[in-house]
């Protein structure tokens, strides 16, 4: 499964909670990957509001630790979450972490890109990190 490549310096931080993206490179041309970008930061952006109120909900339940997913974003735009490749934290924060990602409201993949996409999807990883305040 390829997966996309985000520099190690892209890390989202939401106050206590830090979110940082990491995956796999894929080849691709230039144009295919600014597509590919723009519309990753679009699933990034539905699923942070979406992790943002499930650990406030849940914050009392949860550990500080990293969960990191393996997932895929369907032409539809519903996320699958494939694995939880790992877990520093307690199955609180793993339910957390699946529940952002069905609960997000991610656009449909652009035909412009979904043509070019194995299996006519978006693979991704994900590490959700919760640190202390």
């Amino acid at each position: 499964m390829k997966r996309r490549v985000i520099p190690a310096t892209t890390i989202v931080i939401f106050g206590i909670i830090m979110m940082a993206v990491t995956s796999q490179p894929q080849p691709r041309t230039q144009q295919i990957s600014a597509e590919q970008e723009n519309y990753e930061k679009l699933v990034y952006a539905a699923i942070k509001p979406q992790w943002e109120q499930q650990v406030s909900l849940k914050g009392d339940l949860v550990d500080i630790g990293t969960v990191r997913v393996s997932f895929f974003v369907r032409a539809d735009g519903h996320a699958e979450v494939v694995k939880i490749l790992s877990n520093t934290s307690n199955e609180a924060l793993v339910m957390v972490v699946i529940a952002s990602l069905r609960r997000a409201h991610i656009p449909p993949i652009p035909e412009s890109l979904l043509k070019h996409l194995p299996n006519r999807r978006l693979d991704l990883e994900i590490p959700f990190t919760l640190n202390p305040n």
